[in-house]
């Protein structure tokens, strides 16, 4: 029902229009038990918050449950990743851990995650990135 607005809030976090040729991903409502927020850097989950359990908001670090981190980790090896720095958002459903979402680094929140592992992680990656020509 909100499908519009949806695509123009979207567009406002990129900072640019939604081009009309974007694919958007529409899946079965899911039932939801526990969702982390992970930190994705070059391949590699550096960081990790749970935000919500049972329908209600929490901020919790980490990630107790193995298949969430494990997913996590896979997403990092695929070979296709939508930049250096994301977020993806898992969550565990009564049929395991499934991908909800991922996200840019620069507008998600990031709840209750290592600010610490962030920082020094998304700093080297950008020094890295910044000495190739």
């Amino acid at each position: 029902d909100r499908f519009e607005q949806d695509i123009l809030r979207l567009g406002r976090c990129v900072g640019d229009a939604i081009p009309e040729d974007t694919k958007v991903v529409v899946a079965e409502p899911q039932r939801i038990l526990r969702e982390w927020r992970f930190v994705i850097v070059n391949g590699k989950p550096i960081a990790c918050s749970q935000y919500r359990m049972d329908g209600k908001h929490i901020e919790k670090e980490g990630c107790d449950d193995l298949g969430a981190f494990q997913l996590a980790r896979q997403l990092g090896k695929e070979s296709w990743q939508p930049a250096k720095v994301y977020v993806a958002d898992i969550a565990k459903t009564p049929d395991g851990a499934k991908l909800i979402e991922i996200g840019c680094f620069h507008c998600a929140g990031l709840y209750d995650c290592d600010l610490n592992a962030v920082v020094r992680s998304v700093s080297e990656q950008a020094i890295l990135d910044a000495k190739k020509p």
